[in-house]
């Protein structure tokens, strides 16, 4: 026996099928719509901390001063973290000063600070009367520092010498040369 179905059940259900599918449209657009309307905006800014170091060698007072055993000669060394245009740093900085030579002549190096306070001595080797010249030395200490946005500057005094004791005939005529470089790191 086959069961009729009362027309008004028939379209009861009917309805209820109607309203899920309209609630799944409506459902549908509405997260259709809020991916086409919403919206969002916002502001950002960097700033680059400035980075300002300079430095000013004065390589003895006279270039043409000729070294030979028992002459010596000083250079002044001025080093700041300001830019050319008196901008501070505003990173914190830690710096060294670095002599560089040929390594053919006995010449002595000795770092003083602006008190007159010696930071170090380097002793170059002739790599004429010996195979082991040294020819780079980096004078460094925990005082080489700057603060970040504080104005500073610190002068030395390099004095370089050619000792007496160190006279030989080997040595007459034999070139030399001497390179002075601040290496500034930031350290923060």
């Amino acid at each position: 026996m086959k069961r009729k179905m009362e027309p008004g059940l028939w379209v009861f259900r009917l309805g209820i099928i109607m309203l899920f599918f309209v609630l799944v449209t409506f459902w549908q657009l509405g997260t259709t719509y809020a991916r086409y309307a919403s919206s969002a905006s916002g502001t950002d800014g960097a700033h680059v901390a400035l980075f300002g170091e300079s430095e000013t060698i004065t390589l003895f007072h006279d270039t043409s001063t000729k070294f030979y055993p028992g002459v010596s000669g000083d250079s002044k060394i001025t080093v700041t973290n300001q830019t050319s245009d008196n901008r501070v740093s505003e990173v914190s900085q830690h710096y060294s000063i670095e002599v560089e030579t040929a390594g053919t002549l006995p010449l002595v190096f000795t770092l003083k600070d602006q008190n007159g306070k010696t930071i170090g001595t380097f002793t170059e080797k002739s790599s004429i009367l010996n195979s082991d010249g040294e020819e780079r030395h980096t004078f460094q200490t925990d005082q080489m520092t700057f603060q970040a946005g504080v104005e500073g500057s610190h002068t030395y005094e390099l004095n370089m010498e050619w000792p007496k004791d160190k006279a030989n005939p080997l040595l007459a005529g034999v070139p030399d040369f001497v390179n002075v470089n601040v290496k500034v790191e930031q350290t923060d």
